[in-house]
């Protein structure tokens, strides 16, 4: 391929410079050296993707006319940041392989699956699938990544193409409330027995079940540790709530000074009896809530009230209230003979 400079200088419309002199670009060569020419046109468009840097559909598009169909390699912009070119490079080489298994593979897979055939082209090409990102992850499923083989096929392959001043041109700008928040959940994986778990990420985790099975002399007893639990976070519930302020005991018998202040304390026990009001003995009258008051003498302040009333025992009196009652309640004699109004007339009647 003839060297040429494929660096953006801002003044050109940069739709065809990135499209064309770009991702085109890129394509005819892996295509030459990777593939030996064999992969046909393909629409190349960038699409956000929260959950892949890219993706590959065949025959997404169809023309309007009807004669043609072409497929879809896609790139997500919001994976070049931070990403050296030839990893964004790579991406874009394994959805290649993708479009190379649909018209050349035997084994086609389902929808965004990868299969043992594609991981073997991806090997043979120098990008060694995993699941990962890394060394040790799964080289075949729906999520499936890839890194680098030192010295292999697509290695020497960029480095040529990098010879020619390839280089992505755009990326994502950052938008606003697009800033990704901390994890508040954070998976951790037993290493032994493969459980999962989600804590915050200063969380500690002990495998219980690989514990007891590394170490069998290590007995738990679940129930004493959950009594254990409950009584400490009851004592801390205590500790930090506020301790009330303790009522002043009163001066009573029982909480009387010592000998030394013995004195004071009785001439103080002695104001206090003679400030207190006389608490008035109740005398007969109405029973408590009767409508009916009892009369209250009336005191100018000079003389001597009046003794209360000794308590004397009921007499047989009949007040006039009472007597009024049991007369409206004597039972009166019948009137006799036809209502008024009736049209049956009396016989004294009829015979005058």
């Amino acid at each position: 391929m003839a060297k040429s400079n494929l660096s953006y200088d801002g003044t050109t419309p940069i739709t065809p410079h990135e499209y064309k002199d770009v991702w085109q670009k890129a394509f005819d060569h892996f295509n030459d050296e990777l593939f030996g020419g064999q992969l046909p046109d393909a629409m190349i468009v960038f699409a956000r993707n929260a959950h892949s840097l890219g993706h590959y559909a065949p025959k997404r598009y169809l023309s309007r006319s009807g004669e043609f169909t072409k497929d879809e390699i896609s790139l997500n912009q919001d994976g070049f940041k931070d990403r050296p070119d030839e990893t964004i490079a790579g991406t874009f080489v394994q959805q290649m392989v993708s479009h190379w298994q649909q018209y050349h593979g035997h084994d086609k897979p389902k929808k965004g699956y990868h299969n043992k055939e594609w991981a073997a082209k991806m090997k043979a090409i120098g990008l060694y699938p995993s699941s990962t990102g890394k060394p040790g992850g799964s080289e075949i499923g729906q999520h499936v990544e890839h890194y680098i083989i030192p010295d292999g096929a697509y290695s020497y392959s960029y480095d040529r193409l990098a010879k020619t001043g390839w280089t992505p041109t755009l990326e994502s700008a950052p938008r606003a409330g697009s800033k990704k928040k901390g994890d508040s959940k954070t998976p951790f994986r037993c290493r032994h027995c493969g459980q999962n778990a989600f804590g915050k990420p200063s969380l500690a985790i002990l495998c219980m079940d690989c514990t007891t099975e590394a170490l069998p002399d290590l007995k738990i007893d679940w129930r004493k540790l959950q009594m254990v639990t409950d009584e400490a976070l009851e004592a801390q519930s205590y500790d930090t709530a506020e301790p009330e302020p303790e009522a002043p005991l009163p001066w009573d018998d029982a909480n009387r000074p010592d000998a030394e202040t013995n004195v004071e304390w009785r001439e103080a026990k002695l104001i206090e009896q003679a400030a207190a009001p006389a608490k008035r003995k109740r005398g007969p009258g109405r029973p408590k809530g009767s409508k009916n008051k009892t009369r209250v003498a009336s005191y100018d302040g000079n003389a001597a009230p009046s003794p209360e009333p000794e308590f004397e025992p009921d007499r047989p009196k009949q007040s006039t209230t009472v007597k009024a009652i049991a007369d409206q309640m004597v039972r009166k004699p019948k009137r006799r003979g036809r209502p008024p109004g009736s049209k049956n007339k009396t016989k004294s009647q009829v015979a005058a």
